[in-house]
């Protein structure tokens, strides 16, 4: 006999691990709810490292412009030295 495992989507953690208190360890609900906790937390990361990732290509492309400010600042300033007579 084949028993659906139940539909966790719309049921918050806590919900979940309540859920679990009442299962044996080995149980097939035990071990469903183990595996969706998984990868509901895999799926946070993601979105949390995908937040990081983007703030740090910012990151660089503003720092790129740093160096490019720096060095026509350095250019500016030094350049009129080379050219006086």
């Amino acid at each position: 006999m084949v028993v659906t495992p139940e539909d966790l989507r719309k049921k918050t953690d806590d919900e979940i691990v309540e859920s679990m208190l009442g299962a044996t360890f080995d149980s097939d609900h035990y071990k469903h709810c183990t595996t969706f906790l998984q990868i509901r937390h895999m799926a946070r990361t993601l979105e949390a490292t995908s937040g990081l990732v983007l703030a740090t290509s910012r990151l660089v492309y503003a720092t790129w412009g740093l160096v490019i400010a720096t060095v026509l600042l350095l250019i500016g300033a030094v350049l009129p030295l080379f050219l006086r007579k």
